[in-house]
């Protein structure tokens, strides 16, 4: 009986070290792609619903996990990003699949799924490439309306004498007329904005008891309109 229990914990022991093995060898690594693929791919459906509603966080949602909501193509591995919240590597088998598509100079992705993506930067630093994508969208909503409130920079925005990002962490938004969403880093601060046809709303965003954002009693900050 002795010897019984000695040769379970030596068993257990060999499990404890050898489990995590696996676990954090699994190999992410795929065979080298072309130099013209590499870089940050957007799917098709994000930028068909932004570009009509000019909603980041509906673009988002409307994925509903059935394609990839970003795809960074490195030299031999390959990348997403869950939400903006979640960063993962693809699996090998699964990369392997992906059809390249050289659209007269413009390099488009198929998944496995069927799912289109157009390649909008040789950079492999997908965050950046992606929050500087949603900025640029949001400026060309800021263009429609004739003030002098938020002026923009090349790394994001000035308002209230303060920088501000585009907040592109989905997770984190109010599910609640929040379109976009900006984030000041030196203070922690968050603004939900509501954008229609005719107007911007910017609104006080506060973390709850379950440390979601959400909005401060429908406090307005400012409302911009046409």
């Amino acid at each position: 009986m002795m010897l019984l229990c000695i040769i379970m914990k030596f068993v257990n022991i060999c499990l404890l070290l050898f489990v995590p093995f696996l676990i954090f060898s699994q190999n992410f690594n795929v065979p080298d792609f072309e130099d013209n693929k590499i870089g940050t791919y957007i799917p098709v459906p994000f930028i068909e619903e932004l570009e009509k509603t000019n909603n980041y966080l509906q673009a988002m949602l409307i994925n509903n996990n059935r394609y990839y909501d970003v795809i960074c193509i490195n030299k031999n591995i390959v990348y997403s990003n869950l939400l903006f919240h979640d960063q993962y590597a693809i699996r090998p088998d699964i990369a392997a699949t992906f059809i390249f598509n050289d659209n007269n100079g413009k390099m488009e992705l198929m998944d496995q799924n069927g799912f289109k993506y157009i390649k909008i930067s040789e950079n492999i630093n997908y965050s950046r490439v992606f929050q500087l994508y949603v900025n640029n969208h949001f400026i060309n909503i800021l263009n429609r309306f004739n003030q002098s409130i938020i002026q923009y920079t090349e790394n994001g925005f000035i308002f209230n004498g303060e920088s501000w990002i585009i907040n592109i962490n989905a997770r984190l938004y109010p599910r609640n007329n929040c379109n976009f969403m900006f984030y000041n880093s030196r203070n922690r601060e968050y603004i939900g904005i509501h954008n229609n046809r005719n107007e911007l709303i910017f609104y006080n965003l506060v973390q709850d008891e379950n440390n979601y954002l959400a909005y401060k009693n429908n406090e307005v900050i400012i409302t911009i309109r046409q």
